[in-house]
């Protein structure tokens, strides 16, 4: 989506607006997104729709949401929104947040997303029956994936070295994801 002065709704690439709020595209510092568990309603010919949402959080505590009805039974108009504001978020929000990410754990800083820590060489997450344990796996190994609303995060050699959270209320699961892919080529590069 382009960015002009009439348009209040939507992720630009320089801003993110919706409901008379507006941030700067290099201030949001967190975004999530998913799809409800259980359908909002019936249509007429038995189509289940859902509601999914996209929110932002900017660094000064605003948030900016976009709800849609989505439906996965045809009817593409209802999730063609949602798609459009999906590719936005990836073209627009993740790389920024990201870099901004990648650029604190290169200084030696860390940052937390979900149940994971992430440092310059390696993820940690917590590991075990009771989770009393932390498995450290290094950027080469970490996977993710997206399975039945959960985001997984596990080790390629040892894919029971693996933690999972709702997508849905995640702050940043794309983000790992982006960042995982990053690290990956980095650490082949070294």
């Amino acid at each position: 989506m382009s960015s002009t002065s009439a348009q209040s709704y939507g992720i630009f690439a320089d801003h993110v607006a919706n409901r008379g709020v507006a941030v700067p595209i290099d201030r949001v510092d967190a975004v999530r997104w998913g799809v409800r568990d259980s359908p909002q309603y019936l249509m007429p010919d038995g189509t289940k729709v859902y509601e999914a949402e996209i929110v932002l959080r900017a660094t000064d505590g605003k948030m900016i949401e976009f709800v849609f009805a989505v439906s996965f039974e045809g009817h593409g108009m209802l999730k063609a929104q949602y798609e459009q504001f999906l590719r936005d978020s990836y073209a627009y929000v993740l790389p920024v947040i990201s870099q901004r990410i990648d650029r604190s754990l290169e200084e030696g800083g860390t940052a937390r997303i979900g149940k994971c820590t992430l440092h310059r060489d390696y993820v940690s997450f917590p590991s075990g029956m009771l989770a009393l344990g932390r498995s450290v796996v290094p950027w080469f190994h970490v996977r993710t994936k997206l399975a039945v609303g959960d985001f997984l995060v596990f080790d390629d050699r040892d894919p029971r070295k693996c933690v999972a959270e709702p997508m849905v209320g995640m702050w940043n699961a794309a983000v790992l994801d982006v960042i995982a892919q990053v690290k990956r080529r980095q650490s082949l590069a070294r």
